[in-house]
């Protein structure tokens, strides 16, 4: 998505359809037939940790019998560090 979007005159009309990084939850859960709630929780460093906690609330409220929680960060581009040095 970062890459196509250095070329704007050019994206796809479908572009932002399923590709944004909050859909990666939804698209495992698809891919591998998980039948539960699914959802994308990204709060910078502690993501790991509050995914965790959601799925132990999950399992305490009766809500699921089992959950699978899992954390993961790559940086690739480099655009955010560019805006975050204009910070000062």
């Amino acid at each position: 998505m970062d890459s196509m979007m250095q070329d704007p005159d050019n994206l796809p009309r479908t572009t932002l359809i399923g590709v944004s990084p909050a859909m990666i939850a939804n698209r495992i859960s698809h891919f591998f037939d998980l039948r539960a709630a699914s959802l994308t929780i990204d709060t910078g460093c502690s993501g790991g940790l509050t995914a965790f906690h959601y799925a132990c609330q999950s399992i305490r409220s009766g809500e699921a019998a089992m959950s699978i929680a899992t954390a993961g960060n790559l940086m690739l581009n480099p655009d955010n560090f560019v805006m975050l040095s204009g910070l000062g």
